[in-house]
């Protein structure tokens, strides 16, 4: 099956992988947008201050971003994620407070984590009148904003106290009122050495932080290389060995993944049948489903060198999905997320040091150069079957599925992980992925 297709792809792999080398609840309750997206893949495009009711009135606000390269240099205020009124509009001498304005100090004690390679740290410049102060720690903070009152007050609350923590940003709301505070959507983790989880966050009067809901989106993918995952995949304990090296709980990670992808080919062998599909299609992800017993297996006993046990995954059962729904899962799951995988089992293949990561991973690329054609074949298979707007919501999904692995692969794993098994560092990660992108997507 997509022979022609997986001939293609493994030609574009040998070709892009070389270069490289060489170079679960829901939530509610939400009425307002103060996140409204990303500037980049990384910086926030906050809507915050005009919502804020500080103790005292100011005159203007900004919140800046100051990182140690990359956004405006070290230590420069950075970059403004966010600004309300006009500095030093009501000054006596405009152009005195304008530079002290300017000037304030940009450290402080509040991390930001969209630039997991290089931390970002927020601050806010206040002004009144000729005076201009920082607020560069959480006392500031507590007497500049006072009471937590306005849906502003939240939202600023939590993205520079909550570490670790995230405004959800883009189309969906993320701050409401509910009872005797607010509550702010939030997400954490990255996807690569944690869980990726959505957060429903109280805030309450006093400034008051409590998570009062949590739901995984996104299980942890060690050094995000594992392809196909089920729906329903739920988190839990991936290693039942506390002595394990960090090689041996990669490997635990990998293995349960791969145990959790036998399932995602048996449903997606399942749902083929019910749609229509050829049953040349369905039977190659059957022998899918077949491949991933084996790599669960091979994975488990590069783990138990290393003194790991991998966990069993436990999969929510589900119904059978609508073509948009099956659809949908593929272009993410399948197309960006299998393609990459193999482009990071041929990178190992190539550059591990231990010499039986190198041989498992070689087979192991193989098999998920073809899983990656089969989800290419089934993308063009779903296509007449939808419609022009289902259409371009998979073709969105597969832009957001490659944005958020952008993201995701800022984070480095252990050294010896790295080593041993051939994971590309985030430089390198990054640059496979972009090059898929420029000779793939």
């Amino acid at each position: 099956m997509a022979t022609r297709t997986q001939e293609r792809l493994a030609q574009m792999l040998l070709a892009v992988v070389p270069t490289v080398i060489a170079g679960c609840k829901g939530t509610r309750g939400f009425t307002e947008d103060l996140c409204t997206g990303h500037r980049d893949l990384f910086v926030p495009e906050f809507n915050v201050l005009g919502s804020v009711k500080p103790a005292e009135p100011v005159d203007a606000i900004e919140l800046r971003l100051m990182s140690h390269s990359g956004l405006g240099g070290w230590p420069s205020p950075g970059t403004v994620l966010d600004r309300f009124g006009q500095p030093c509009g009501q000054a006596a001498d405009r152009k005195a407070c304008e530079r002290a304005f300017s000037e304030l100090p940009a450290v402080s004690t509040f991390p930001l984590l969209f630039l997991p390679d290089d931390p970002g740290y927020l601050s806010l410049a206040i002004n009144r009148g000729d005076t201009v102060h920082a607020v560069t720690d959480r006392i500031g903070l507590a007497h500049f904003l006072g009471a937590i009152d306005a849906p502003g007050d939240a939202v600023l609350q939590t993205i520079m106290v909550m570490e670790g923590h995230s405004v959800v940003c883009g189309p969906e709301l993320d701050t409401g009122v509910r009872g005797q505070g607010y509550v702010v959507q939030t997400e954490s983790g990255n996807g690569c050495t944690t869980d990726h989880q959505r957060h429903v966050v109280f805030v309450g009067r006093e400034g008051m932080l409590e998570v009062l809901e949590s739901e995984v989106i996104a299980p942890m993918r060690p050094g995000c290389v594992v392809g196909r995952l089920p729906h329903g995949l739920c988190a839990g304990k991936v290693v039942r060995s506390l002595a394990a090296r960090p090689i041996g709980s990669f490997f635990a990670a990998m293995a349960r993944l791969e145990a959790a992808a036998v399932a995602a080919f048996e449903r997606l062998a399942a749902e083929l049948t019910v749609h229509g599909a050829p049953p040349s299609m369905v039977a190659a992800a059957d022998r899918s489903r077949i491949d991933e017993v084996r790599h669960a297996r091979a994975a488990a006993h590069l783990a138990r060198r290393s003194g790991a046990i991998p966990s069993a995954p436990r999969i929510t059962p589900a119904p059978v999905r609508s073509l948009l729904e099956v659809a949908l899962d593929n272009a993410t799951e399948g197309c960006v997320n299998e393609t990459y995988g193999a482009a990071v089992a041929h990178y190992q293949a190539r550059t591990a040091s231990d010499p039986l990561v190198r041989a498992t991973l070689a087979r192991i690329a193989q098999d998920e150069t073809r899983h990656a054609a089969l989800s290419w074949s089934v993308a063009e298979w779903l296509e007449p079957h939808l419609s022009r707007i289902e259409r371009n919501r998979v073709a969105r999904a597969i832009g957001t599925a490659f944005e958020r692995l952008d993201t995701e692969l800022h984070v480095g794993l252990a050294d010896e992980i790295h080593e041993l098994a051939g994971v590309p560092q985030p430089r390198s990660a990054r640059a496979l992925l972009h090059q898929l992108g420029r000779t793939w997507f």
